[in-house]
């Protein structure tokens, strides 16, 4: 007769090793995952840049002020970039731009474009902001002539283009529409017009550095 113990044990391991197993293996997935949450940077120590283009010729604007930035806490400061003109622009805007974007560079005959401008998600750019451009910026306006962008290429005109000095570093591809500059509403960083910015503005920093970047040189 076989010691009715030594069954019990094997009865209940042959139920219940999984459960020791995952004892052991669930430290070894939880650990690395709660260190890659704690050395993460937070929403207000990285910023990106949406680009409606093919490719950026001289990331020297981009990474001048990525040095600044850095200074400032800025852990990191990335470009996307996607063409208008391509198949995936409006899904790419949608989720890269004005879900994930701190500042974005498109044309205003995107898609939903006034959709976006109706729903508030670019920040009115009031005389505080607009005052510490150089003269010489045309704004895009809504209905209301609230301002909301700036443009920073304009089709047809090589002396404006000049001015602005983003067709220095941003490939236009033989663009057919005018590009505007905008700050996206919905992401920390930018001070006073969202409220979960705690006081941080480096996306407003960035949005006016881009704008004034060459002028004073």
């Amino acid at each position: 007769m076989g010691n009715p113990s030594s069954f019990t044990f094997k009865n209940y391991w042959a139920y219940s090793w999984w459960k020791y197993l995952l004892a052991i293996l669930l430290p070894c997935l939880v650990w690395p995952y709660a260190f890659y949450l704690k050395d993460r940077p937070k929403d207000n120590e990285e910023l990106q840049i949406f680009i409606a283009a093919q490719k950026v010729k001289n990331y020297a604007p981009l990474t001048s002020a990525r040095d600044v930035l850095s200074e400032q806490g800025i852990l990191s400061l990335d470009a996307y970039l996607s063409p208008s003109t391509g198949t995936s622009y409006n899904a790419a805007l949608d989720l890269q731009g004005i879900d994930s974007s701190d500042l974005l560079i498109i044309p205003s005959d995107s898609t939903n474009f006034s959709t976006y401008a109706l729903a508030g998600d670019f920040v009115p750019l009031d005389d505080s902001l607009w005052n510490k451009l150089p003269s010489g910026y045309e704004a895009y306006s809504d209905e209301k002539g609230n301002r909301l962008g700036a443009k920073v290429f304009k089709t047809n005109d090589d002396a404006y283009n000049t001015f602005t000095g983003f067709s220095g570093w941003v490939d236009w591809n033989d663009a057919t529409t005018d590009f505007y500059l905008f700050l996206n509403a919905k992401m920390p960083n930018i001070g006073s017009y969202n409220s979960k910015s705690e006081g941080h503005q480096e996306s407003i920093w960035l949005f006016e550095y881009l704008l004034n970047y060459g002028k004073n040189a």
